[in-house]
């Protein structure tokens, strides 16, 4: 099969794995293989440490409650006086200012209708007759 005799000769060698460990080598060229980025270390830290600060603001007790403390002179109120019935008519002399003669807020204003004269535009078409009575 082989002509060539430097083929036969390297045919003959066979691996010896006494001297290396396989799994070993393996482990060591993949851990070799990845580097641990600066970036990836500071995100790390700022993680843990937004962590702490939230279980910190958690578990930190609260502040006592303090009543607050009553002036110690008492206020009097002042009495205010009834209104009269002649000073009620300026009430009336404003809402007939605001709101006009025929106790009407707004004038009747013409606007246009909310609805176009056009019916609307399908993505598929118009609908059948049997669903639009």
């Amino acid at each position: 099969m082989f002509d060539d005799p430097l083929a036969k000769r390297l045919s003959q060698f066979t691996p010896d794995g006494a001297g290396l460990d396989r799994d070993g080598l393996f482990f060591a060229a993949g851990r070799a293989s990845v580097r641990l980025s600066r970036k990836w270390i500071a995100l790390i830290g700022a993680l843990i440490l937004t962590q702490g600060v939230t279980l910190a603001f958690l578990f930190w007790p609260p502040p006592p409650h303090v009543a607050p403390v009553p002036d110690a002179t008492p206020t009097v109120a002042a009495e205010t006086p009834s209104p009269r019935v002649g000073d009620q008519a300026g009430m009336w002399t404003d809402r007939e200012s605001n709101f006009g003669a025929d106790n009407k807020m707004f004038p009747n204003i013409l606007v246009e209708p909310m609805i176009p004269a056009q019916p609307p535009l399908r993505a598929f078409g118009p609908l059948p007759a049997d669903l639009l009575q």
